[in-house]
């Protein structure tokens, strides 16, 4: 039994209150009161198979008992922008596979429950442009943070190269903030390969940025040696790197002088297989 209109039968079934028009089912009604569109199963008060559009130049969804106007959770459908407002006083949160992965809570802050914050495109990353600056910031975006680790390795420029000792717990590591990068290194007891001559560099784990408006690019420091001399007694070794370059040169520089003298080189230091250095540096990269 239906309502006939127009010479078509069944447009509103009286056995289970679907709607049909032409003969194609397009709203269907079960004994719980769950009504479908799409499906003839529905399985919620409303269950839509496909999508739903609200027309308007500013439309909301309300997914919660709202109560007064602009209480709780919807989603608003603006000409020029889109939301999703919580205009509760608790918090909202984001959950994956039933456990919470994310809230905003009421006083702004966001949390992350179990995670981290993943920027996918290189160059991005947290803007701190809402802080106040110095007269010479370039940037603000803080794109890159790492911690890692290298084997030291000394190279002589005619020839040798002397691989740190791991086994006397040698070791390099570096942490780098933006485009910054702070490293330290615990060169002892290498290991040598071929004939150490030449001037002695120092191998680092990146290359200094080739865009540095500043000649001598990275530099550091040796802080304590151990059959490592500086060619006098009157010297003390340093460290520099040039632009486009992943290693560092020994150098020395004589005591309250204001320029590098010379590179150090294998016939000044006479690095052995029980020589011991510790130093740092600070470089930058592209």
């Amino acid at each position: 039994m239906g309502i006939q209109i127009n010479g078509q039968t069944d447009i509103i079934s009286a056995s289970d209150g679907s709607l049909s028009i032409g003969g194609v089912e397009v709203l269907s009604t079960n004994s719980t009161g769950n009504v479908g569109i799409g499906t003839d199963n529905p399985s919620q008060k409303l269950n839509v198979s496909g999508n739903i559009m609200l027309d308007g130049s500013d439309q909301y969804c309300y997914l919660s008992n709202v109560g007064t106007f602009n209480s709780g959770i919807y989603v608003r459908g603006r000409t020029a922008t889109s939301e999703l407002r919580s205009h509760s006083t608790g918090i909202f949160t984001w959950e994956v596979t039933g456990n919470e992965k994310m809230r905003i809570t009421s006083g702004g802050n966001v949390q992350i429950a179990n995670g981290n914050l993943v920027f996918s495109t290189a160059g991005t990353g947290i803007d701190f442009s809402a802080t106040s600056d110095g007269t010479g910031a370039v940037s603000e975006i803080l794109q890159d943070y790492e911690e890692g680790e290298w084997t030291p390795e000394i190279v002589g420029s005619s020839g040798g190269t002397a691989t740190a000792s791991t086994g006397a717990g040698s070791g390099g590591w570096y942490v780098r903030v933006g485009n910054t990068i702070w490293l330290n290194f615990y060169f002892a007891n290498p290991s040598i390969t071929g004939t150490m001559s030449g001037d002695l560099r120092l191998n680092l784990p990146f290359t200094q940025a080739n865009n540095d408006r500043f000649d001598n690019g990275g530099g550091g420091q040796v802080t304590y040696t151990r059959n490592f001399p500086s060619g006098g007694s009157d010297r003390r070794i340093t460290l520099n790197v040039d632009r486009g370059l992943s290693y560092a040169r020994f150098k020395t520089l004589y005591d309250n002088a204001t320029t590098e003298t010379d590179n150090l080189t294998q016939a000044m230091a006479s690095l052995a297989t029980n020589t011991l250095i510790k130093g740092n540096m600070i470089m930058r990269v592209d």
